[in-house]
Formats: structure tokens, sequence, C-alpha cells
């Protein structure tokens, strides 16, 4: 499954949560610590410096998206 992802520019224009999104259905394990570095990476900044209320906001996006994702089943 094609996750339409292949650039930095495709991670700023969807977003990290939508990118979380596309990996949980795809079946890959996500957390809400790689929505922080996919953030970082936009940001040119390491996941761990991320603002406090950046990381709050990605959390509560992040725990939302999962309750709504279903976990995919990659049958590679």
């Amino acid at each position: 499954m094609g996750l339409g992802v292949t650039s930095r520019a495709d991670i700023i224009a969807l977003g990290p949560i939508e990118v979380c999104r596309r990996l949980r259905q795809a079946g890959r394990p996500v957390s809400a610590v790689m929505a922080y570095a996919l953030e970082g990476a936009v940001s040119g900044t390491h996941w761990n410096q991320i603002p406090a209320e950046t990381k709050q906001a990605l959390r509560g996006d992040f725990a939302r998206m999962k309750r709504q994702t279903p976990l995919g089943n990659d049958s590679r």
C-alpha cells in the first residue's frame, strides 16, 4: 500500500498526524513520539526540543486519530 508520502514536502502538506494515520492504516506501528519526530523534521527541530504546547496539541490530535483510524493489516 502506497502512503503517498515520499518527501519532506509531502509531510509538510499532509501534516504529521495525517502521515501517522496513513502509516496506521498500512499496519505500521505509530506513536505520539512519531508525530513529534515528523513535526521536528518539518521544523528542523529535534523532537525532544519541540515546545510543550506543540507536543500537547500533537498528543491530543494523535489520540483522536488513533480512536478514529482502525489498525490496518499490511499483508506483505
